[in-house]
């Protein structure tokens, strides 16, 4: 109706109502977005039960998001980098204004508050004392009468309203259903008590511990001093909302989903609803609105942060500053809908531990703040925010894990390996759970096709530090590639880049990739096979593998062909012929593998006087140029291999010998011969 309307009482013998209000439209969904009735599903039988299906669905949602926070400080390392990029936040406000000293005071008072929130997830009685500072009405700020206490009445959050329920309750109530809703029993039961203790550190602990120092000493004087004519109670509803966003804490009645059935889906289809929505807002806050010069100044702020604390663990794991495009939040690529997105390597040190084949590995800084950027990849960033049951039906459905590797191999129509991975996707730990599972896969022998290739490259002492909840990155190939050639070059003394080469000297780069191959070839292959696994290889991987298999089979056709030349089977003419005509196959074949699989080559001519021009220039002599047909239609041998070493001439003796030796090392001993004898060398 137009009102809210009132409720009935009994007043006598009659019937009498409450008064009805009327508010705004917006009002009115606020409203109801906090004090409007759930959403329910109703009960149902299943097998006889009676199963209440809402309670059904929020302990499927809920508890093992909460399993899967166990032990990990993922949350913790948020919260303290947001509480470091407020304190960032202060110092380049500070400096705006001209007062340098008052900005290294905001860093200086940082390490205090650090230290606090540490202290506060593991102290209960550090918690208690955070729960009656949270509602102290002592006043904050000098010439002001904002206090906590105000701050709460005016809106500000010290928790995540999108947890949705009492999560102790819930179990609790599941405890008492029928046997059908206690499938999830059995890991409840050991991971009930360290969870909840964990849960209350984080929640009664880090956040408030992070959020009140933050306000205290950068969110709220900055929003005072960029509106001295606001009130009290004004100021505190600002900062409250500012707050709120920047911690990923919006309750209902700031979110800007208001429909209760809305919010009541994405609550349970999304992992953390709350943690999308403040990190949106707080960067869409910066183009406009009454705090657009605070969330700007935030941005500065986090960025300076991440930049110094990169710049300085990089340079003390490397002795080498921080390499410019890790400067860069954007980059080029392929992945998405655009031709740009996030760079991964932004802000991620290079830690002084190896991986797995000696690979190098990053430190990601970034964290939750790399949320807008990721966006620019929609299909990507919806897949990584699902909740747990969604991710987990997800994969069921498409029959693969995250990464796409398939998880129907072992087992009648793969039941075990599909089990496996439901669990693992239901209540792995993030961080310890997936980096164990990795570890055990890696040792067991018997646990291939259950459990599907992780972050293995990180290797042993990588997926250890991973396990507590910091997010680690191994070297992707281009990169590892570009760092072996370049210690490739540099070892042999030489000055050209590894593309310089390429395009001047293919013997020379042929040189380099084997030397790369014998130093990392292990782990390339590692990483092959596991990208075919999950159906990660480009077109362009498959058509060079298909090349390679027709090289192969080329040459075993080559050595039968000798074996009956050797063996007086053939004349010398007839074995020459079929080398000719499998020459022209192997041509074809390799044309119509480049078109059927799109490789492509750089059609730039090569240097004049380079290595590379004397190579095209041999490879333009055809056999099946008019020229060196005989008027029986058989091949004038001579005149071919006479032509092609001709094409050579200009090359000096040692830079012809390595060409020759590059052109040839596919030859057969029998076609070695047979052009010694044409006296092509």
């Amino acid at each position: 109706g137009p009102a809210f309307q009132g409720k009935p009482y009994a007043n006598g013998a009659d019937v009498a109502y409450t008064r009805q209000w009327a508010v705004p439209d917006s009002m009115a969904n606020r409203l109801e977005n906090i004090y409007g009735k759930m959403p329910r599903l109703g009960k149902g039988e299943i097998l006889g039960k009676t199963v209440d299906f809402q309670k059904m669905v929020d302990f499927l949602t809920f508890v093992p998001k909460r399993a899967k926070l166990v032990g990990s400080v993922f949350q913790h390392l948020d919260f303290l980098q947001r509480s470091g990029s407020g304190a960032w936040s202060g110092f380049a406000d500070a400096l705006r204004r001209g007062q340098p000293v008052e900005a290294v005071t905001h860093l200086a008072k940082w390490p205090k508050s650090a230290v606090d929130i540490v202290h506060s997830t593991f102290s209960p009685g550090a918690r208690t004392r955070l729960a009656k500072l949270g509602v102290d009405p002592k006043p904050l700020w000098k010439d002001r009468q904002i206090s906590n206490l105000m701050l709460r009445e005016e809106g500000l959050s010290l928790r995540d309203p999108t947890l949705g329920i009492d999560l102790d309750d819930v179990i609790r109530q599941v405890k008492q259903e029928p046997k059908i809703v206690k499938l999830g029993k059995a890991p409840i039961r050991a991971l009930d008590a360290l969870e909840r203790q964990w849960r209350q550190g984080l929640f009664q602990g880090t956040y408030p511990s992070a959020i009140l120092s933050d306000v205290k000493n950068n969110i709220g004087p900055m929003i005072i001093r960029q509106h001295p004519e606001a009130t009290d109670r004004q100021l505190a509803g600002m900062i409250a909302k500012a707050t709120n966003k920047l911690y990923s804490v919006v309750p209902e009645s700031q979110s800007v989903i208001q429909n209760k059935q809305a919010r009541w889906f994405l609550t349970r289809f999304l992992f953390s609803l709350g943690e999308n929505e403040g990190l949106l807002r707080s960067f869409t806050g910066a183009i406009a609105g009454e705090n657009a010069a605070l969330f700007r100044t935030r941005l500065v702020g986090t960025y300076l942060g991440l930049m110094f604390l990169a710049s300085t663990i990089h340079f003390a794991s490397t002795g080498k500053p921080l390499p410019l495009d890790r400067f860069v939040p954007v980059s080029k690529d392929k992945f998405g809908p655009l031709p740009f997105g996030y760079n991964t390597d932004f802000a991620s040190p290079t830690l002084p531990i190896k991986g797995r084949g000696g690979v190098d590995i990053e430190l990601d800084l970034v964290m939750q703040q790399d949320t807008i950027f990721r966006i620019l990849d929609p299909k990507s960033f919806l897949n990584a925010r699902f909740s747990v049951p969604v991710s987990t039906i997800r994969n069921q459905v498409a029959g693969t894990d995250f990464f796409g590797a398939p998880i129907d191999t072992v087992g009648p129509g793969g039941i075990f390996s599909r089990t496996s991975q439901l669990v693992q996707d239901m209540f792995a730990p993030i961080g310890a759970g997936q980096a164990g599972l990795e570890i055990f896969r890696n040792n067991v022998e018997e646990s291939e096709g259950l459990i599907t290739p992780g972050e293995g490259r990180l290797g042993t002492a990588g997926l250890g530090i991973q396990a507590g909840g910091v997010n680690l990155r191994a070297e992707r190939t281009p990169e590892l590639l570009d760092r072996i050639r370049g210690e490739v070059l540099r070892d042999r003394g030489i000055e050209e880049t590894y593309e310089e080469i390429a395009a001047t000297d293919l013997p020379l780069k042929a040189e380099i990739d084997t030397e790369v191959e014998e130093r990392i070839g292990g782990e390339l292959e590692i990483r092959g096979e596991t990208a075919k696994l999950r159906g990660q290889q480009t077109p362009q991987s498959e058509g060079f593998e298909a090349l390679e298999a027709t090289r192969e089979r080329q040459q075993v056709e080559q050595l039968a062909d000798d074996t009956k030349l050797n063996s007086n089977q053939w004349t010398g003419d007839v074995w020459r012929e079929k080398y000719a005509d499998r020459q022209r196959q192997f041509f074809a074949s390799k044309e119509q593998i480049k078109e059927d699989f799109q490789i492509t080559f750089d059609e730039r001519k090569s240097p004049p006087r380079s290595v590379n021009a004397a190579i095209d220039a041999y490879f333009d002599v055809n056999v099946d140029d008019e020229r060196f047909s005989l008027p029986d239609g058989t091949i004038d041998w001579d005149a071919f291999f006479d032509a092609r070493d001709a094409a050579l001439k200009p090359l000096s003796p040692s830079d012809k010998k390595r060409v020759v030796q590059w052109l040839r090392k596919f030859d057969t001993p029998t076609v070695t011969e047979f052009r010694k004898a044409k006296d092509v060398v």
